[in-house]
């Protein structure tokens, strides 16, 4: 009698807690498409027209994310709806400070409901810079190409490389003290938009960077790039980053 009252209990519990791993798992896996997607529609804003119309923006990153985790895996996951109840309408682009702010959320449910809890509401979010640079006309289309920076004083191999693609955070000034970039880095200010200001709210850094900006306008979180022949690299060096992907 008490193992029949017992189990039914034990085994909705277990049931449950697996429910909330794949909760996590879920999200986390959304979150690194998300990102996979943000990169790879602000490395080609300067060409495509996703970039001009944020609706496009939307069913693009969606149609990447499902196809990056899987349809099949969404539509039987903890997701109510599936892929259908997956939705980026707070997404917005600021075609003024070249920012791509994608927001996606969903509702997910424990896999077994009898006590008909309600849904909980999960955000993934990608804040991350436009490539808005162009490709200058090359005669020798055999030349081998890369790419340069209006701000940098060297060259980088690949398009993709983190000197070039900024995936921008918002944090606030009383998280400053704790926050770290990748390295483990403090964060300094930024001697273009933080000379002579002081902290107050919100402020803007990178994961690679170094420095915290007052402004999202700040020309130190904008990059301006450019397709180069090599014969017109003009003595730069290679970008340590690109350098170490190479070896």
């Amino acid at each position: 009698m008490e193992t029949a009252l017992v189990m039914p209990m034990f085994l909705f519990l277990l049931i449950n807690l697996i429910s909330l791993f794949e909760m996590i798992y879920i999200h986390t896996v959304l979150d690194s498409a998300l990102h996979q997607a943000g990169k790879e529609i602000s490395t080609y804003a300067y060409m495509t027209e996703a970039y001009e119309n944020v609706l496009l923006t939307e069913a693009y990153v969606k149609a990447r994310v499902v196809e990056i985790v899987g349809k099949d895996m969404l539509d039987n996951s903890v997701i109510a709806g599936g892929t259908e109840g997956i939705i980026l309408w707070r997404s917005e682009v600021d075609k003024d400070n070249d920012v791509i702010d994608l927001v996606m959320t969903y509702r997910v449910s424990p896999r077994l409901n009898f006590y008909d809890i309600n849904d909980m509401v999960l955000i993934n979010r990608c804040y991350i810079k436009a490539y808005t640079g162009y490709e200058r006309d090359n005669e020798d289309e055999n030349e081998r190409k890369f790419y340069v920076a209006d701000t940098g004083d060297v060259y980088h191999v690949s398009r993709s490389c983190t000197h070039l693609q900024l995936s921008i955070s918002v944090i606030e000034e009383s998280d400053l003290e704790n926050a770290r970039n990748e390295y483990g880095g403090r964060y300094k200010p930024c001697e273009v938009c933080y000379e002579g200001n002081y902290a107050t709210g919100q402020l803007y850094i990178t994961t690679q960077g170094d420095r915290y900006h007052a402004s999202i306008a700040c020309t130190g979180l904008k990059r301006t790039i450019y397709v180069v022949k090599e014969s017109e690299l003009g003595g730069k060096p290679m970008c340590l980053r690109c350098m170490e992907e190479i070896e």
